[in-house]
């Protein structure tokens, strides 16, 4: 598979030939369209990158509610080659559960 058949790409295709078509609703208010969400997804993609993350490495995602900034976070760490793992924000224990992933991954 080629980079321009990549799925990661799929966003940013999509926001080239449907730039203003909407990709998400959020809390059936907010419209974002495929180039707003797709330059959400580039700066979540570099904001990762400032942060010293690099291919490989893993994301944990805390989530309370599934908005726009986590799908674009999702986005943006598949863009870097970074896994997200996406993880309930309301989980008791968290911050132990990061530092246990990291020790396993190291």
């Amino acid at each position: 598979m080629d980079a321009s058949t990549h799925p990661t790409d799929w966003l940013a295709r999509s926001a080239k030939v449907n730039p203003r078509t909407i990709a998400l609703i959020e809390n059936d208010r907010t419209r974002l369209t495929y180039a707003e969400l797709d330059a959400l997804a580039d700066d979540s993609a570099r904001r990762l990158v400032d942060a010293g993350f690099d291919q490989g490495d893993v994301d944990l995602v805390p989530v309370g509610e599934v908005d726009s900034r986590v799908i674009a976070r999702l986005w943006g760490a598949w863009r870097v080659g970074v896994a997200p793992l996406v993880v309930d924000q309301n989980a008791p224990h968290l911050a132990e559960l990061g530092g246990a992933l990291r020790k396993m991954l190291e």
